[in-house]
């Protein structure tokens, strides 16, 4: 749970703060999959992550003795999906991706390999339009409308009791840890 120290407005609808602003491409990724998943819930087989995630794996792996071709076969990720500009991949390649590459790593490490790519697109756009938030709720409502950005295979819900939030962190995929949740939050702070 959280305690909001600056609250203002409900979580959701959310609104435009920034309609004179340039949309990216990024921003309209976002909002396109944001809506689509109000209308009705997505399922696994619909959604994606940014294909930059699979990427900075793919050199952690190696850096820790995997073979590019090893690291492709076992998660499936193509390739043309590690090199396409500005790439998905779908959600059950990632979800692979992470049963393999884990178990494997302390917590230390997955720290280090986080904050390497912290600061690129759109991790980088996320955090910018999180930390640029006026309010807390304001920020959380950012998380939860452009965390698509980075990838929405994993579903958080967030309720607000006046000012404490609580968030839930629902994984999809069979035999998951909860790291993931760890590095979305980790997002928020």
């Amino acid at each position: 749970m959280v305690h909001a120290d600056s609250i203002s407005g409900p979580i959701g609808p959310f609104e435009d703060c920034s309609k004179d602003a340039k949309v990216t491409s990024y921003q309209r990724l976002a909002e396109a999959t944001f809506l689509r998943s109000m209308v009705s819930p997505m399922t696994t087989d619909q959604k994606t992550v940014s294909n930059v995630l699979a990427q900075l794996s793919l050199k952690s792996a190696v850096e820790h003795g995997m073979s590019p071709h090893d690291f492709t076969r076992l998660t499936g990720i193509t390739e043309a999906e590690l090199v396409h500009p500005d790439g998905r991949i779908p959600a059950h390649k990632h979800i692979a991706m992470l049963n393999l590459l884990e178990p494997g790593y302390q917590a230390s490490e997955r720290l280090e390999i986080f904050s390497s790519y912290s600061f690129r697109a759109p991790i980088s756009t996320l955090l910018a339009i999180v930390t640029n938030s006026p309010t807390l709720t304001k920020a959380f409502d950012q998380f939860l409308r452009y965390r698509v950005l980075i990838g929405n295979v994993d579903t958080v819900k967030v309720k607000r009791a006046a000012q404490t939030f609580e968030f839930e962190y629902v994984l999809d995929g069979a035999g998951r840890s909860s790291s993931s949740a760890f590095y979305n939050f980790l997002l928020l702070i």
